[in-house]
């Protein structure tokens, strides 16, 4: 193989890399925006439907270089009956796009560990 033809391949190489890259950057940008969009109107529903007090977003939506293509909305709540839990797991899940999971974390029954990391990290929607 000459010099030339090195060059040329190793061009086509990196150039094919970029362009993966970019392409999966902009891939989680929009899931990041789909997803914290579903978040807020899963919080809506919860205070709206359920009467839940607080809602916070946390976990990987809220960083961008934690975010992959798995990503699911975590949401610390505050003030859901836990007879209707199950019930609004269900509620919640009938407008999400089947690949897509959702957590709620409860915040009275948290780790104290989580609570901070809910206090320090969480966005309240």
């Amino acid at each position: 193989m000459n010099k030339r033809n090195m060059t040329s391949d190793l061009k086509n190489y990196s150039e094919y890399w970029h362009n993966k890259i970019q392409k999966r950057k902009e891939l989680l940008t929009k899931r990041k925006k789909k997803l914290r969009n579903l978040a807020k109107d899963c919080a809506d529903i919860l205070k709206r439907e359920f009467g839940v007090k607080e809602v916070y977003l946390i976990g990987s939506l809220l960083e961008d270089h934690k975010i992959h293509l798995n990503s699911d909305i975590d949401l610390a709540i505050l003030g859901l009956k836990d007879e209707e839990y199950f019930l609004a797991l269900r509620r919640l899940y009938s407008i999400l796009p089947k690949n897509v999971n959702i957590d709620l974390i409860d915040i009275p029954t948290a780790s104290e560990s989580m609570n901070e990391l809910i206090k320090t990290q969480g966005e309240q929607l």
